[in-house]
């Protein structure tokens, strides 16, 4: 029999043609040889228009037991067609490691008995926090719509849903909770464990390929009762899946902004509504989008006003002064909170040492080789690295290629750490960033904050993404000006929930808790709007000012980018795609009236990544959808070998 096979590998569009003896369905995984290669594939179609006869039929060559259930397949299909991605490309995804599915089915799950005697934490919940939690319950019940939960930090938001996983765990059914960083995963491991009396399964990139063969087994067999991991862990088969949470549903890290680029907020959503399952999008900070969804009633919208036990911490803003890294204010009130016994958090959101590197031969500041921007220095390593990229280079200059003195200037996280180790001698400092940071040394610093092995710490956004310091009495906001008057339309929405959550980490036990903003321009009307307004008032103002530009969620948006290797093929390329504008957009026009725009080409904001150049285009309509347009329009041409077509629907990225 014949049967269409789409092979799990990167940029395919359309499935191949095979046979087989043996009676198979579509959803079967099955391994398939392609040109020298020998992949695994998802089975699309029964019975295929035959190939013309001088064709010979390459045969299915193996059969994993692993079939994708009607809804996964749909699942894939669609996230494929809104993202304009190759369907190939989606499935890669859905499909682990080769390793894992030679092996399917010879790992034996282990089922993750509760122990009663393990379950050390049990919580009373506040007349708020029950009323929320039984509105939360109404919604698993009726399994109707999403529900955003809206707690302010510190209001006691996991625990609550947790207790309502509990009736998810109680019914049989699997739970899958998605969290924006892997570093966030020991922490929620251990609430789990002390809740429910067991460990949850682990998803994420940093799993080796033997936990990754285990977890995989738990999961197809169900014993995977509650399933936590990053957003990869969205397109995982799940054959008993009753309810998902998405937590910090804000965070920009649930956008993927490598190739296929998604929203896994956006594609939770998508598999929730498919499975038919109930859907939790938790935040103090929720973004305009989920806020918007909520008040035009597609959200259900539950809310938590005030902290559990604690009160909300008090901000305050003051002037940068010229002559100081940080103000003498924030300088004195470290000083305090250490005399006190309690912690302190500087926040800096500049990882290494300085952000600036000059040549002091040719007087130019030293860029990465491989992209159009300056290389940062890291102390603790010695060495200078791309933020872009992720390259490290010898201290070489790279335009004169002199071995030579180089002078560093700005501030970074460790600079920041030498100058308090200078300020306080005596005081216990720590770095808390993404750089080298993995999941076993996030594990030790949460328990050297819990246990007050800390004193200070300094740290980048990663500080900001819900962990729970209760000794936490301080925090410091160093550099926020670069926010205020960025690009970006979203960088207002971005810069109040940042200053929110890491406020937020202060205040949540026994001490009270102080926020200090340092900024060149406190009079700024954001800075004021954040000190004075609710949150609700504050959210309100920006949809509006959304909405009178016609900006998501008041309309879609899509940004293409093209990139290339030769900088004059690339920009030649960009242009022939200008010339069939018009040409789609009348083609459009025949399927839906429309205002639709196209902005560009235009280098893009770094014209030169991972060593190619780049062009930009960004195509806007406050009606939407953008899909029939751009597959209409970028099917006009077709690009040159070396050069790439990369669409982004709803993008978050404009550099």
């Amino acid at each position: 029999m014949r049967y269409s096979v789409l092979p799990a590998t990167l940029g395919l569009h359309t499935a191949f043609t095979y046979q087989s003896d043996m009676p198979l369905v579509k959803g079967q995984v099955v391994r398939v040889p392609l040109g020298k290669r020998s992949l695994w594939g998802l089975v699309t179609h029964e019975n295929p228009p035959p190939l013309p006869s001088h064709k010979a039929l390459k045969s299915i060559t193996g059969i994993s037991p692993l079939v994708l259930s009607p809804t996964m397949c749909a699942f894939l299909e669609k996230v494929a067609a809104y993202t304009l991605s190759p369907p190939s490309s989606i499935l890669n995804m859905a499909l682990p490691s080769k390793e894992v599915l030679d092996t399917y089915g010879e790992e034996k799950p282990t089922p993750p008995t509760p122990d009663p005697d393990k379950v050390t934490e049990t919580i009373t919940l506040t007349s708020a926090q029950t009323l929320a939690f039984e509105k939360l319950q109404q919604a698993y019940d009726a399994q109707l719509k999403p529900v955003l939960f809206q707690g302010v930090t510190g209001s006691g938001k996991t625990e609550i849903y947790l207790q309502w996983l509990q009736t998810c765990i109680e019914k049989g059914g699997q739970a899958l909770v998605l969290l924006p960083e892997i570093a966030l995963t020991p922490q929620w491991q251990d609430k789990c464990y002390r809740r429910f009396g067991f460990m949850p399964t682990l998803w994420h990139s940093s799993r080796t390929p033997t936990q990754r063969r285990k977890a995989f087994a738990d999961i197809l067999t169900g014993r995977a009762r509650i399933v936590v991991g990053t957003r990869s862990a969205l397109f995982l088969p799940y054959p008993a899946l009753k309810a998902m949470v998405v937590d910090e549903e804000h965070d920009l890290t649930f956008k993927q902004e490598t190739a296929p680029l998604y929203h896994g907020r956006d594609m939770a959503v998508l598999r929730a509504h498919l499975e038919a399952v109930p859907m939790l999008l938790t935040s103090a900070t929720p973004s305009l989008e989920s806020l918007h969804n909520a008040r035009q009633g597609k959200y259900h919208h539950v809310q938590l006003t005030a902290r559990f036990e604690s009160e909300m911490p008090h901000f305050h803003v003051l002037r940068k002064p010229r002559q100081h890294i940080v103000a003498p204010e924030i300088c004195d009130k470290l000083v305090e909170t250490l005399h006190q016994g309690g912690q302190s958090l500087l926040f800096l959101n500049r990882r290494g040492y300085t952000p600036f590197v000059f040549c002091q031969t040719c007087h130019t500041a030293l860029d990465c080789p491989s992209c159009a921007v300056g290389v940062t220095y890291h102390k603790k390593t010695d060495a200078l690295m791309c933020h872009v990229c992720g390259l490290r280079s010898q201290k070489i200059c790279s335009h004169c290629g002199e071995e030579t003195k180089l002078t560093f200037s700005g501030l970074g996280v460790e600079k920041l750490e030498e100058a308090l180790r200078d300020l306080l001698p005596k005081a216990r400092i720590a770095i808390m960033s993404s750089d080298g940071m993995t999941p076993n040394k996030m594990k030790k610093m949460i328990a050297d904050l819990e246990n007050h092995a800390v004193d200070i710490v300094v740290g980048t956004q990663m500080v900001a993404k819900g962990h729970h310091f209760p000794n936490l009495a301080f925090v410091g906001i160093l550099d926020i000006d670069g926010a205020l008057h960025h690009f970006d339309f979203r960088s207002h929405e971005h810069l109040v929930q940042l200053l929110t959550q890491v406020g937020g980490r202060a205040g949540r036990g026994d001490f009270a808790g102080d926020v200090w903003i340092q900024t060149r321009e406190p009079d700024h009307p954001m800075i004021q709007s954040l000190l004075h307004k609710d949150p609700d008032a504050l959210s309100a103002h920006l949809l509006h000012t959304r909405q009178q530009q016609h900006l998501p969620p008041f309309g879609k948006m899509a940004a293409v980018i093209i990139s290339g290797p030769h900088e004059k093929q690339t920009r030649e390329y960009a242009h022939s795609l200008a010339t069939h504008i018009d040409e789609a957009k009348a083609f459009a026009r025949q399927q839906r009236p429309h205002a639709l725009e196209v902005l560009g080409p235009i280098p893009a904001p770094i014209p030169f990544a991972h060593k190619r150049f780049r062009w930009r285009f960004l195509v806007r309509d406050p009606q939407g959808p953008l899909q029939p347009f751009l597959r209409r329009w970028l099917g006009y041409t077709h690009p040159p070998f070396s050069i790439r077509c990369q669409i982004d629907i709803d993008p978050y990225d404009f550099m």
